[in-house]
Formats: C-alpha cells, structure tokens, sequence
C-alpha cells in the first residue's frame, strides 16, 4: 500500500526494476510548465519553471509592473494605450 501522500491519480506510476531483479512501483510528480503571458500566450523569460520553494519572492519573478503575469511587449501595448486613453 503506497503512503498517502502518494494516493493520488496526479501522480505518475513508473514501473521500476530494482537491483535485486524486483520490480516495484515508484510514484512521480508532474514536470512543471513554463509561466506564459496571459495575454498573447508567449513563454515568460525570467520566471524560474518551479515558481515555489528554493526561490525568494523577488527571485521568482521581474521586479516591473504585472512581471511574471505578461511579456514586455504586452506591458509595453497596455502602457501606451493607458496613456493615450488618460491624456
């Protein structure tokens, strides 16, 4: 019976054979993704793929307005149409 924490259908069962010739089951978490652009759906340079745990806050995303949310090109589009919209 595996431990609780591994009773989940998340989680990937790999069929692993040992050194003895014993073959036992191993459960695996899920690869993490990249951060995209909520926006136009383009990878995120800058954010780590593993947003929690080994990273400080300010490591795990641009320290810029809604950095790690949208790309620079994004930001630089809603930037200017803010500003044509206020003037």
């Amino acid at each position: 019976m595996p431990k609780p924490s591994q009773r989940t259908r998340s989680k990937k069962k790999v069929v692993a054979r040992l050194p003895g010739g014993e073959h036992r089951t191993q459960y695996t978490g899920k690869k993490h993704k990249f951060a995209r652009c909520s926006i136009c759906g383009v990878k995120l340079s800058g954010v780590p793929t593993q947003m929690h745990g080994k990273y400080s806050k300010t490591q795990r995303r641009p320290n810029r307005p809604y950095g790690g949310a949208i790309c620079h090109s994004c930001l630089r589009n809603k930037i200017k149409s803010e500003v044509r919209t206020a003037a």
